[in-house]
């Protein structure tokens, strides 16, 4: 790792921004839910590895509910790296995030908070693009919304303060015939 944070977002130019229908591969009609993050977002500190997340659906945050009541939450990947997605369907899913959920039981609201510890494999998924979080419900029991995962790499301030400075130089060159 390069060791900092990384700002990780559900991807604007998905076929819907954060959590939808939309996003979602196959999805029959009738699918009315959505989401995104909420309060402190998701980030990903890849020194420790750690992805922390806060996550929210329905109209306990002021998004559509879901059409059938939540039965479980994930993270799948590896998917295609294209955007908006292709919505491929993946099998793995290396983090069940169901016990992150609130308020338990089946609601068609609700909130997803905690962190999990990605390995190495899921750091490079992570970072390329290639991770979706997926809600699914007895509406739609293969996921009734999705959402892309983005990581958002800052660019470290030194590294600025040798680039802007270059990039003044190049603006006043000038070619004398």
């Amino acid at each position: 790792g390069g060791g900092g944070w990384a700002g990780v977002n559900l991807y604007n130019g998905d076929h819907a921004v954060g959590l939808a229908a939309l996003n979602e591969m196959n999805q029959p009609g009738g699918a009315t839910g959505t989401g995104n993050e909420i309060n402190n977002g998701i980030f990903y500190d890849d020194v420790t590895n750690v992805l922390t997340f806060d996550i929210g659906y329905g109209s306990l945050h002021l998004f559509a509910d879901l059409a059938g009541q939540f039965t479980l939450v994930e993270i799948h990947g590896p998917s295609a790296v294209q955007f908006p997605s292709p919505n491929v369907s993946v099998v793995p899913s290396p983090h069940n995030l169901t016990p992150f959920h609130s308020p338990a039981g089946f609601t068609t609201t609700g909130t997803i908070t905690g962190t999990v510890v990605l390995s190495a494999q899921g750091e490079f998924d992570l970072f390329d693009n290639e991770l979706y979080i997926h809600i699914h419900s007895g509406f739609q029991t293969n996921g009734e919304i999705r959402g892309q995962l983005n990581a958002v790499i800052p660019i470290p301030a030194p590294v600025w303060l040798l680039v802007v400075p270059l990039l003044g130089l190049v603006g006043l060159r000038r070619r004398v015939p």
